[in-house]
């Protein structure tokens, strides 16, 4: 708790949080490709990070208010772990199976690198359709944006994703 912050706020996140506790794992569960030990950290992330900002009143009414701010809460979480781990081991973790060859192992790594150097709304919408699994309506409801805006949304992040892999192979 912040030391300004008022006794009777951080009272309200503990009933919210035993309301949506379960939500954040959920979307943190689609998020981590069902990884049951990352999506519990990440929704742990998720809850502490939420926790630190619940003084402020904009993010504490968009908390409240908002399922599509909290699950881009939980993805950026998601994403700062990526980011660590590529930034400690220069790869993210990789699950191997009967399917993965080690040009397929390769390429897989730097799609999740790429997608990390991606601007924040552009990295949201392809992790929600591509590792989230959701359509494209579905990852503009947790955006908050229209399908039409997630379609255009898509297909610029596509475009940007496209040119990164592309200088990386230059």
């Amino acid at each position: 708790m912040n030391r300004d912050q008022d006794p009777e706020e951080s009272q309200e996140f503990t009933p919210w949080f035993k309301e949506n506790g379960g939500h954040l794992l959920k979307a943190a569960y689609r998020c981590t490709n069902r990884n049951q030990t990352l999506a519990e950290d990440v929704a742990q992330d998720a809850a502490m990070r939420i926790f630190r900002s619940w003084d402020e009143v904009r993010i504490r009414k968009l908390v409240l208010t908002s399922p599509a701010y909290v699950h881009t809460i939980v993805v950026n979480c998601y994403r700062d772990r990526l980011k660590a781990r590529l930034a400690r081991t220069g790869h993210g973790e990789v699950q191997l199976t009967e399917y993965n060859e080690p040009a397929q192992l390769d390429s897989q790594l730097q799609v999740r690198a790429a997608i990390t150097e991606l601007p924040e709304d552009e990295g949201s919408i392809i992790f929600l359709k591509w590792y989230g699994r959701l359509t494209t309506k579905e990852a503009g409801v947790q955006l908050g944006i229209s399908k039409d805006q997630a379609y255009r949304l898509h297909q610029r992040a596509l475009g940007s994703l496209k040119k990164l892999l592309e200088e990386g192979e230059g």
